[in-house]
């Protein structure tokens, strides 16, 4: 059997066995194209060895350029691969038996918001809008039918919203459909990794009418799905077409780091911990598996909190150094 054949079978086993979503299935398939460009698509499988494979991650470090993490992404997936080739017998040995992949990853704290950064683009993103405050974030007699520009800046607002709020991936956000969303209960339906259904919530008012006012003026436009969020032409937001909006909101907040979708999930966390918040309690609303994945962000905590002491410790008063 070939990669080439290899590759295709293992991700048919991938979407239909295993039932696993359209944005592994496509990071699989971009990790194995690489692969398969490397050591070339009619290269039997079996004749793939250690050696080949320790090439590879030669490559990948020297002339890709890659950072560790995507490194280790990449023979995560090949590794997943040949387990499933050896598993069904199709290969005798797999090379990864005898291959140390441990890469060594630099250690880099998650990147949020402060509070300062976090209320500009809020601010901002509402003033981005071009109508009163009162008609989005109030219940009023009528709704307003919003230039594509303006409902542009609409659905950033309500992106911005919802993901800090709950702390909820993008990926997870563009899948909330209407049915999903119970303002009665100030709850949201999420679907995350793994097809994994879990509940998060609205804990303020004003998103709650947000969020209200946005789906009366969405259905106004008469879109033909039940995505919540959808872009100026009527068709669901993309996960690309979300992050393109919070990205250019960042820059008129004049924010000066690149604004990203992970970091409001990230800023969600870190404010919750320094509140006071079980880190459990954060674990199930990030919809983590394991409490070691949420752990990371007891050490802004920490950051945040050696910061604090470090200016405000009243030995500096005490002696004058």
């Amino acid at each position: 059997m070939t990669i080439q054949e290899a590759i295709k079978q293992f991700l048919v086993h991938c979407q239909f066995s295993k039932n696993l979503s359209d944005n592994t299935l496509k990071a699989y398939s971009i990790d194995f194209r690489k692969f398969k460009g490397f050591i070339g698509s009619g290269k039997e499988i079996s004749d793939c060895d250690v050696f080949c494979l320790r090439d590879y991650m030669r490559y990948l470090f020297e002339k890709c350029g890659l950072k560790e993490t995507s490194i280790k992404r990449r023979m995560a997936s090949l590794k997943v691969m040949f387990r499933w080739l050896e598993y069904n017998e199709i290969i005798k040995i797999n090379p990864f038996h005898r291959l140390d992949t441990k890469i060594k990853l630099p250690k880099r704290l998650p990147r949020g918001l402060t509070r300062d950064e976090l209320k500009d683009l809020i601010k901002t993103s509402n003033q981005d809008i071009g109508i009163d405050r009162e008609l989005i974030y109030e219940r009023s007699r009528f709704i307003p039918v919003l230039r594509n520009s303006q409902f542009r800046q609409l659905t950033a607002l309500v992106a911005v919203e919802i993901l800090f709020c709950t702390g909820i991936r993008v990926g997870e956000l563009v899948k909330i459909t209407l049915g999903g969303v119970n303002l009665k209960e100030s709850t949201i339906s999420i679907v995350g990794k793994g097809d994994r259904e879990r509940r998060v919530f609205i804990p303020v008012k004003q998103v709650k009418r947000l969020i209200d006012t946005y789906i009366k003026i969405r259905e106004l436009r008469g879109p033909e799905t039940e995505l919540l969020l959808i872009n100026s032409r009527n068709n669901p937001a993309s996960t690309q077409y979300i992050r393109k909006l919070i990205r250019l909101a960042g820059e008129r907040a004049g924010i000066a780091q690149r604004v990203t979708p992970h970091m409001l999930r990230h800023s969600t966390a870190t404010h919750l911990l320094e509140a006071g918040v079980d880190i459990r309690k954060v674990q199930r609303l990030l919809g983590h598996q394991s409490i070691a994945t949420t752990q990371i962000y007891t050490h802004v905590s920490d950051a945040s909190l050696k910061s604090a002491i470090c200016r405000f410790h009243p030995r500096k008063k005490i002696l004058g150094k």
